[in-house]
């Protein structure tokens, strides 16, 4: 009796003690939504947009208004029915990339992920700016790419037997008739007085004629310095180089067909180092290298005075301090007039562009560019020429094309 007695205390207490947080704790309880006032989320709206169309070159618009802070980075700004994505954003403004998109005129749709009622404003024209250029459909590999002065294209394959196509201003493509010595797929081509000069994973540098189609040699290099990027500058200097150990080297104007070693300039920077690009632009030339197959690129200019003599190399960009696109490989380089750098690479979206005077690398054209670049050449207009190696594509009329890209400015002179 005594235990039975001794359970109905502890049962009792434990009733009590139950109670008492129950009653204590009724104030902690969330009161229902459906009892609270509703608040209206701020309603978004634009005041501007800028620039007011977009023609080639613009690669970002902006969009100023208010309670801009709630759109969502993605499905958050259309332009008609296209999503574009956003870069940056703000209570007051909004940046976002150039969509891929062709239109002569479209409503911008801003969606916040909370308010009721869409931001709209009216946007002008969207200039088209890359078409696929010259009919490249037959899945041929291509290689390398080269313009003369007044536009016309010779687009070179990258499987021997090699063909060179030449492609005019108007996209009427032929090939290109060629004899003489068998050509190698090339890495870079270079076009000057009329001679396409052809670079391969070798000591030997060709050369053809294109008002005969003749190939030949045109010089071939010291042992040890096997060379698959060059560029000319204004007096006749090659400035050439490849594979690690062979340096940065220096031909002189219309060099023997064999170059020894005291017949040849070297930069001294870059033996132990993979030239992956050679550009001469504006009395400089610019190099892409790496100093393993896993480093990021860095992109260094030398000056250029009389005789082929360079200064102390100078440090342009290094894509190590821009992690993300450090892993892009770089491929070409060119420069506009205005002193960007726009740069080639094997990436899904290919072109990037270094903005010297923020010391900002950023994507040019994204999602409207094909992917994975090989090689590039700006011609004499607004025009970049790029050879897109677009392989695992399943039409397989899209795995290799050029591409002609509006870069909305003129290239930089070029040497």
């Amino acid at each position: 009796m005594k235990k039975f007695t001794h359970l109905v205390a502890v049962a009792a207490a434990f009733f009590a003690v139950s109670l008492a947080v129950v009653t204590g704790c009724k104030y902690d309880v969330a009161a229902p939504l459906w009892d609270q006032p509703y608040t209206v989320p701020p309603t978004p709206s634009i005041s501007l947009i800028q620039p007011t169309s977009a023609p080639a070159g613009v690669n970002m618009i902006v969009i100023t208004g208010q309670n801009l802070n709630g759109v969502p980075d993605t499905n958050g700004v259309y332009f008609g029915i296209t999503p574009a994505e956003v870069v940056s954003k703000s209570a007051t403004s909004i940046t976002v990339r150039r969509p891929p998109l062709v239109a002569d005129s479209c409503t911008v749709k801003v969606v916040s992920d909370s308010a009721l009622v869409v931001a709209r404003i009216k946007y002008g024209r969207i200039d088209p700016v890359m078409d696929r250029f010259g009919g490249f459909k037959d899945n041929i590999a291509l290689g390398a790419v080269a313009v003369d002065s007044v536009e016309n294209l010779f687009v070179v394959s990258a499987v021997t037997p090699i063909t060179i196509w030449k492609v005019t201003p108007a996209g009427d493509k032929a090939v290109l008739p060629t004899s003489g010595l068998a050509l190698r797929p090339p890495y870079d081509v270079r076009l000057r007085n009329g001679v396409l000069y052809v670079m391969g994973n070798n000591r030997e540098i060709q050369q053809v004629n294109l008002a005969s189609g003749v190939s030949s040699r045109w010089t071939q290099m010291p042992p040890g310095k096997v060379v698959r990027f060059g560029d000319f500058d204004a007096n006749g200097y090659f400035y050439t180089g490849g594979v690690t150990g062979s340096d940065l080297c220096i031909i002189p104007p219309n060099p023997p067909t064999t170059l020894t070693l005291a017949q040849i300039g070297l930069a001294g920077y870059y033996a132990t180092e993979e030239i992956l690009t050679v550009k001469v632009s504006r009395g400089y030339v610019y190099v892409a290298s790496r100093s393993s197959a896993t480093s990021p690129a860095m992109i260094w200019r030398q000056a250029i005075s009389a005789g082929g003599q360079l200064a102390p190399r100078e440090l342009v960009l290094d894509l190590a301090a821009h992690s993300d696109l450090s892993a892009h490989l770089v491929k070409a380089i060119a420069l506009s007039t205005s002193g960007q750098l726009y740069l080639t690479t094997d990436a899904s979206d290919p072109l990037l562009i270094w903005n010297p005077a923020n010391s900002s690398l950023d994507y040019f054209y994204k999602s409207i560019v094909p992917p994975f670049g090989k090689h590039s050449i700006w011609g004499s207009s607004t025009f970049l020429y790029m050879v897109s190696g677009d392989v695992n594509n399943a039409d397989s009329g899209l795995r290799w094309n050029v591409v002609r890209v509006d870069m909305g400015t003129t290239g930089a002179s070029s040497p």
